[in-house]
């Protein structure tokens, strides 16, 4: 790894490097003891290397607090093509720009782009219904929809303020924006058993088992009779980014072993589950579980 350090800037280092960068740190991540991983990952950051990769607006962003959260609103547009963001990617440098497209073409950034898709047409199913998603970003999955396909009110929850602020200016048909997370919603006795549909994909990114399972508990309480919970998580297929994302642009993902939606469905009481239906994203890096509730 010095060795690739030491060459950074040089011509065709970004062709050269990244494919072999991803690998190494994919292998080291998963490999190390947590302190070692942790020490190699600040060493890292303190590098040449480290310093071109800030090239990219959109590694930047990583580490642009306090928007900067782990896989925001802005990061996720840079993924999916953002038209607003433009104006960064053309004051980037050429090796940022380089970089960008080398990084919006890997599987973790397929996948967010599939997960929009995914998301609208899960969301079209509950059309006439009541929807709430946490960590909504901006909310990209409604524009995926017709009107026939939207729901009567869709609550859109996130903690980034202005996050929040551009999907109430967007002014989609039925859409609440507030800011916040699942405590919106557990705080309030209205929502229990109200929801026809809610989407929880980017909190489970980063927690851990045991927060998962207390997380989808509170939230399948919410959801009405017949209505469903949808649970996205990072799998072994986004393992290939998950060291970069984690060492250089602030995005630590927790992957999950193949079992991970029956643990989570095993926390919920059986009597309260009529089914649950478990999926991958086209190449593999993100898996999805849908509960649907009994009555």
């Amino acid at each position: 790894m010095a060795a690739w350090v030491g060459r950074a800037g040089e011509a065709g280092w970004v062709a050269w490097a990244f494919g072999e960068l991803h690998a190494e740190l994919a292998g080291l991540r998963q490999g190390l003891p947590p302190a070692a991983w942790a020490s190699l990952r600040g060493w890292l950051r303190g590098t040449e290397m480290a310093a071109a990769a800030l090239e990219d607006p959109f590694t930047a962003h990583g580490w642009d607090r306090p928007r900067g959260i782990p896989g925001d609103a802005v990061m996720l547009g840079f993924i999916e093509g953002e038209a607003s963001l433009a104006p960064l990617l053309a004051r980037a440098t050429p090796l940022g720009r380089e970089l960008h497209a080398m990084l919006m073409a890997r599987p973790w950034a397929e996948a967010l782009r599939e997960r929009r898709l995914i998301l609208a047409r899960l969301v079209a199913k509950a059309a006439g219904g009541r929807v709430a998603t946490l960590g909504a970003a901006h909310l990209r999955e409604a524009a995926l929809l017709a009107d026939p396909e939207l729901p009567r009110s869709w609550l859109a929850l996130d903690e980034d303020a202005a996050a929040v602020e551009e999907v109430a200016r967007a002014g989609r048909k039925g859409v609440v924006a507030r800011r916040g997370g699942a405590d919106v919603l557990f705080d309030d006795p209205r929502h229990v058993r109200g929801f026809d549909l809610v989407v929880c994909a980017r909190p489970l990114e980063a927690l851990d088992e045991a927060a998962s399972r207390a997380l989808v508990v509170g939230l399948f309480r919410l959801v009405a009779p017949g209505g469903r919970l949808v649970a996205c998580v990072p799998l072994a297929g986004a393992a290939t980014d998950a060291g970069y994302l984690d060492a250089l642009a602030g995005w630590p993902l927790r992957l999950r072993e193949d079992a991970w939606a029956n643990d989570l469905a095993a926390a919920v009481p059986a009597s309260t589950v009529a089914a649950l239906e478990v999926f991958q994203g086209a190449n593999g890096a993100l898996g999805y579980a849908v509960l649907r509730k009994a009555g």
